[in-house]
């Protein structure tokens, strides 16, 4: 999958997975643990970058809040729980990017439930750091791809 600032109006807005089919499970799905996900659970692929040190969402994505909040409520979704995993880059201390990972993830869970408030009891938060990269490379585009969201829906 490529991805870049100039594709992010258009094909990534779009939930790539139907709710209302049965999932394939694998690894294109991942569970809390970090262990290849159930069959239950499916990613929500709406992207969700953050500025660099900070629970900010960067100027390209912080209006897609509002498409993951709306995508979320959908009556498809029914009464299922996500679950939103925030990442960090590689720079800075293991621990400090863990925690600011986990903070990333509340920032964007309060951002929902503000605007869709029947959300609220329905999102759980975890925090995975650097240990997930997407990208492996050291330029700035790389170190934005991995300051993510990640929603699981479970």
């Amino acid at each position: 999958m490529v991805r870049g600032l100039g594709d992010i109006a258009f094909k990534p807005l779009q939930l790539k997975v139907d709710p209302t089919q049965p999932a394939s499970g694998g690894a294109d799905a991942p569970a809390a643990s970090g262990e290849p996900s159930s069959s239950a659970d499916r990613r929500v692929e709406i992207p969700l970058y953050f500025a660099s040190n900070s629970t900010a969402l960067d100027d390209a994505t912080k209006a897609n809040v509002a498409v993951l909040a709306e995508t979320l409520a959908r009556d498809d979704f029914g009464e299922q729980r996500f679950l939103f995993i925030g990442h960090a880059d590689t720079r800075g201390e293991a621990r400090v990017n863990k925690q600011l990972s986990l903070e990333r993830a509340r920032a964007v869970a309060v951002q929902v439930t503000l605007l869709q408030p029947e959300l609220e009891d329905r999102i759980d938060v975890e925090g995975r750091g650097e240990a997930f990269p997407v990208a492996f490379g050291n330029t700035e585009a790389d170190h934005r791809e991995n300051r993510r969201l990640e929603v699981v829906a479970r």
